[in-house]
């Protein structure tokens, strides 16, 4: 994030775990930290698993209805694109698939495990590791940065992927 920026910063939790998992801790810590440097945050989250979010000083909350990942597959572009024109977002922190990018936001993709990439036969067949072997590579250089949660995950990035380092952090 350029040091200059100060407006409105998008947090997406949708198919993200909900609370007592580590991905929703990390979310409450990087979010928290980000309001208590002055940012204005938003968060877009599912009914029925993301409403503690309030508790993080957030500016608002949009709660969407839990949806299956074929439907978060079809309409997540056009969603992201209404929660940041309703918030005035230009930067949007994904946490969960699928990673989208968005005309006139930068986005951020927080990668937590490529463990399907490597695969193997039982999880050839599934959903997400269909996407992540065939969609992901495409829409991944479509995100302005990505974090990984280690040095593993850095390195699975930038050699299953072929994101260059300065892209992750």
């Amino acid at each position: 994030m350029h040091e200059s920026y100060r407006g409105p910063i998008g947090f997406c939790l949708e198919g993200m775990s909900g609370p007592h998992s580590g991905a929703w801790y990390r979310a409450q810590s990087l979010v928290k930290s980000l309001t208590q440097f002055g940012f204005s945050v938003h968060v877009l989250g599912e009914i029925g698993r993301h409403e503690g979010a309030r508790n993080w000083g957030v500016e608002s909350i949009s709660l969407i209805p839990k949806l299956n990942k074929w439907q978060r597959v079809m309409g997540r572009t056009r969603r992201l694109q209404d929660f940041a024109n309703r918030t005035g977002c230009k930067i949007l922190h994904l946490e969960a698939h699928p990673f989208v990018g968005l005309r006139g936001a930068k986005t951020l993709g927080a990668i937590h495990d490529l463990r399907a990439l490597r695969g193997g036969a039982r999880s050839f067949l599934r959903p997400t590791a269909l996407y992540l072997r065939f969609f992901f590579p495409i829409v991944s250089r479509r995100l302005s940065l990505w974090l990984a949660l280690s040095e593993f995950g850095k390195q699975e990035l930038q050699a299953r992927l072929g994101i260059p380092a300065h892209m992750i952090r």
